[in-house]
């Protein structure tokens, strides 16, 4: 297949050809030197694809967007690992897509210091996320990705001892039901064993003798009012 090179509409001759635009734009997009060479552009490039699929993989969809820039989904990246990670940083970190330059200058900045509040072990300044440095930004994303995952974990452990704490407080599986059940019935039957077969009161003791009695001839006149009576030896002491 042969590429005809474009001619210029007012007869100035060739105006550029399509693979001379595309590598411009490729290249003001990663914002790298319009001089930049195929290598660097290549692994700009090959970076750019690996943080973006890293970023989709922990959950940040939007990396996923062809038509968003670099730098937006670079600097929106960072900002919500960052939120993501349940670490107070005391810093704005809300991200727009109609951000003006200036706000997203701003923004990464204070992702810049969040950071630093967060010790992360990769250092990273503002200028290298403004000119995307993903030889910078790589190891960072590394990281933080990487406190994404644990800290998801973490809390999903938190919610389901909670919510199986909730359920168990409120809803009663079949077999302990069907345990409380049988308690219950054993707990009837033996209240009616022991009034079934209680012993017989077939005397009482008179009010006016009680407190005229020593202990062993109460307990005993008790025990003679249902037909029962102390041993011997016990009586007689």
């Amino acid at each position: 297949i042969i590429f005809s090179p474009l001619l210029d509409p007012g007869g100035g001759g060739v105006r550029g050809g399509m693979f001379s635009s595309d590598k411009d734009a490729e290249v003001s997009s990663l914002h790298l030197a319009a001089e930049s060479s195929k290598e660097t552009i290549s692994e700009a490039q090959r970076l750019h694809d690996e943080l973006c699929q890293m970023l989709v993989a922990a959950g940040y969809f939007r990396a996923r967007i062809p038509t968003l820039p670099p730098f937006d989904k670079m600097l929106g990246g960072l900002a919500w690992c960052i939120s993501c990670s349940s670490v107070e940083v005391d810093v704005d970190l809300h991200f727009d897509s109609e951000m003006t330059l200036g706000q997203k200058i701003k923004l990464g900045e204070n992702v810049t210091a969040a950071l630093r509040k967060m010790a992360c072990p990769s250092p990273l300044q503002p200028h290298q996320v403004r000119g995307l440095d993903f030889a910078a930004l790589f190891p960072v994303f590394q990281w933080l990705v990487k406190h994404v995952l644990a800290t998801r974990e973490q809390r999903g452990a938190q919610i389901r001892r909670y919510s199986e704490l909730k359920f168990k407080g409120s809803t009663v599986m079949p077999e302990d039901e069907e345990r409380e059940l049988q308690q219950q019935r054993s707990e009837l039957l033996v209240r009616s064993v022991r009034e079934k077969y209680q012993p017989p009161r077939q005397f009482r003791q008179r009010q006016g003798k009680r407190g005229t009695m020593s202990g062993v001839q109460h307990v005993q006149c008790v025990l003679l009012e249902y037909g029962q009576s102390l041993p011997k030896g016990r009586a007689e002491g």
